[in-house]
């Protein structure tokens, strides 16, 4: 089954690395993963995240309001997949 990774945010520079960031890390670990951008703030608020950038893996927020290295992403995202 594919799984979702959503990145939430409005555009900006840590919305954008976080979502590079995520797309490497996919990539090199060759993840069957769908990866979305999403910035519309009402679906954002919806899904209970009140600071940006944020990160959803199949609806469910990982974490929200700060940029992780990404050795550190790398390791959330692993226990996950």
């Amino acid at each position: 089954m594919m799984r979702k990774l959503s990145v939430l945010g409005s555009g900006c520079k840590k919305c954008n690395d976080l979502e590079a960031s995520v797309k490497n890390i996919a990539a090199a670990k060759q993840w069957d993963v769908e990866i979305e951008k999403i910035t519309d703030y009402p679906t954002i608020l919806g899904m209970g995240v009140i600071k940006t950038p944020a990160l959803a893996l199949d609806g469910k927020i990982l974490f929200s309001g700060l940029l992780p290295s990404e050795k550190k992403l790398e390791k959330l995202l692993e226990k996950h997949f």
